[in-house]
Formats: C-alpha cells, sequence, structure tokens
C-alpha cells in the first residue's frame, strides 16, 4: 500500500477512536445513577436544628469553660454526633 494512503487511514482510524472514546465516556457518564436528593437553602437539617435549639439554651456568661466542653459533649451525645468531629456539625 502507497505511505499517503497508510497515514491517512491512521488519521481516520485515530478520530474514530478518539470520538467513541468519547462516546463511550458520556454513556458512561449517563448511566450512573442520579442523587436525587437535594438540599434546600433555607431548610436545615434537622440534626443541626436541634443541635441550634440546645445550643440556644446554654447561658454562654455564667458558665466555665470546663462545663462549656461538659455541654458540647452532652449535646453531640444527645443528636448522636458522639464518635464524629465536631467540624461535621458546623
Amino acid at each position: 500500500m502507497p505511505n499517503p494512503v497508510v497515514l491517512r487511514a491512521a488519521e481516520i482510524m485515530g478520530h474514530l477512536e478518539k470520538d467513541k472514546a468519547l462516546k463511550e465516556k458520556k454513556d458512561h457518564f449517563k448511566s450512573i445513577p442520579k442523587n436525587n436528593f437535594q438540599l434546600s437553602l433555607f431548610e436545615m437539617d434537622p440534626k443541626f436544628t436541634e443541635a441550634k435549639q440546645l445550643l440556644d439554651q446554654i447561658d454562654i456568661n455564667a458558665i466555665s469553660p470546663i462545663e462549656a466542653l461538659l455541654k458540647l459533649h452532652e449535646i453531640k451525645k444527645e443528636i448522636g454526633l458522639i464518635g464524629l468531629d465536631l467540624y461535621i456539625l458546623f
């Protein structure tokens, strides 16, 4: 076969393989199940709401740092966050 024909065939084959790879990638993303859970901008997670209510009941000017840490531990236990880091709550 003449060399220009082989080069052109290789060029066309490269484009076809690229197009096939892109199509497969798009098809793969379409086949992934979508998460239909959407967070509301104005509705808080019930755990956050419960934690806020518990924190609102504390008079921060009347407790010591140790009492604050104990109260925080108590709140984490009530809402089920014992064993998780605090930054997850906020």
